[in-house]
């Protein structure tokens, strides 16, 4: 529903005042599965605030996807800096389930940072706050070893651990898929496993 919208954004700063005015330009969306939102090379202009579902962003290198973000409900989703600079997207944006959201063009975005002071602070913290984020998963990434890196995912996020099939997890925590196999035997073996789709699929074969 809108109002998650507006409940996100406000846990920033609040905007409820600002519903109605903004509603006209908040489209919502319903997508299956394995739809598209950004493709590479296209300009990415729209901001999409992820309502229910789960996504992944990536680029290639070579013949080998890279995933750079593995996300699910409660967030802004954008090709950030094709969406601020206006220039072609060197990712691509797809749903790994079917998604709900809602989004926001970028003109009209710059329209409310315009005429509304109070949205321009909700951007400001909320732009803190992914900041954070984003610095937190550089040192996960470079700080921690392979097993850690994992481990601090399960604990920061165990939802997206069962989710999120397994390939893109080991390719946004940067390890291959057989030490991630490897990783998950282990805690097999120490009961602390959390359960995977994968699993389910593995079961079958």
């Amino acid at each position: 529903m809108y109002c998650d919208f507006v409940n996100y954004m406000s846990q920033f700063h609040p905007i409820y005042h600002l519903a109605d005015q903004m509603a006209p330009y908040v489209h919502e969306m319903e997508l299956p599965k394995k739809s598209v939102l950004v493709e590479r090379g296209s300009v990415c202009n729209y901001t999409y605030f992820l309502n229910k579902g789960l996504m992944r962003a990536y680029y290639s290198v070579g013949d080998v996807e890279v995933t750079s973000l593995l996300t699910h409900e409660q967030i802004f989703v954008t090709a950030v800096h094709s969406f601020y600079m206006r220039t072609p997207s060197l990712e691509t944006i797809e749903a790994l389930e079917p998604v709900q959201l809602y989004a926001v063009h970028y003109e009209d975005m710059m329209k409310f940072c315009y005429l509304y002071h109070d949205f321009v602070l909700c951007m400001f913290k909320m732009f803190e706050s992914y900041n954070v984020l984003r610095d937190m998963r550089v040192y996960l990434l470079r700080g921690l070893k392979a097993q850690d890196r994992y481990v601090a995912l399960s604990q920061k996020d165990p939802d997206l651990i069962k989710r999120a099939p397994l390939k893109y997890i080991a390719s946004y925590l940067d390890i291959s898929q057989e030490t991630l196999s490897r990783i998950r035997k282990q805690q097999l073996l120490e009961g602390d496993l959390l359960p995977n789709e994968d699993d389910e699929s593995d079961k079958g074969e």
